[in-house]
């Protein structure tokens, strides 16, 4: 179980329980049930900021799923000289280290602030000085950039080419005419299992059917998935807050808040 592939796994369980245990309840009780934020101004700032921060780290897992799947269908021979648990542990590191500080203008500029309907709420506060040089918006927009745009074409243009060489498997499979040149073949093409991992022994009859074209059309749109369901489930929220830094007001006003 302790595998490359694992670690990221688990990487991404403790994002998403972390997203769980100190956002979700507390944006529950003080944004949809309450509308009235009752808790203290240091929660305000761990809840909005954990929240940034278990989104960039699951995203940049994901993206380091992507880098480490292409060089182990793409280019295995070069990915077993540096694919190894020590360097994945030193990715996730930087990962982490990378995220705390791109998301620690999100913890410093987060306030409690009293609002018209006599409650309060928890939300972005600039310095005067920043908001004059628009600092607000380039932060937004560079959130947008970092969070969705670039996750998106760089897990778009690995999986790609993970899919074109696939397909390209699957094609040559289908060419050999003769039982000889078929197997020949399979032996030197790089052994992938199912979920596309690379396997390092198999008999002829094993790896046969793992080249199986099917199986690796059915890899193929497993990918297209992870990319479009990455897509959905984050443009909306990201595009919403840009629009947000742009204009606070007619957000607030169609959200109905005040």
């Amino acid at each position: 179980m302790r595998t490359i592939t694992n670690l990221f796994l688990v990487n991404l369980a403790i994002s998403d329980l972390m997203l769980s245990m100190l956002c979700m309840p507390f944006s529950l009780v003080a944004t949809t049930l309450l509308r009235n934020f009752i808790f203290e101004e240091a929660m305000c700032v761990k809840i909005i900021y954990f929240q940034a921060v278990s989104v960039g780290v699951s995203c940049y897992t994901l993206v380091a799923i992507s880098l480490e799947r292409y060089y182990a269908i793409c280019e295995p021979l070069r990915s077993r000289r540096w694919q190894t648990l020590s360097h994945a542990r030193r990715m996730l590191i930087g990962i982490w280290a990378s995220v705390l500080t791109v998301m620690s203008p999100i913890a410093m500029f987060h306030r409690v602030i009293k609002i018209q309907t006599g409650g309060q709420a928890c939300r972005e506060v600039w310095p005067e000085i920043l908001l004059r040089f628009k600092i607000d918006v380039m932060y937004s927009i560079l959130l947008a950039v970092i969070l969705l745009l670039l996750p998106l074409l760089t897990m778009g243009s690995f999986y790609s080419l993970v899919a074109r060489k696939l397909w390209m498997v699957s094609t040559q499979m289908e060419a050999p005419s003769d039982t000889t040149s078929r197997e020949r073949f399979i032996r030197q093409t790089p052994l992938l299992n199912e979920r596309g991992e690379s396997t390092q022994s198999m008999t002829l009859d094993e790896n046969r059917t793992n080249h199986d074209p099917s199986s690796r059309k059915r890899v193929i749109r497993m990918l297209v998935v992870v990319v479009l369901q990455y897509f959905l489930c984050w443009a909306p929220l990201t595009l919403l807050n840009s629009w947000e830094a742009f204009d606070f007001r007619s957000v607030s006003l169609r959200g109905g808040c005040t």
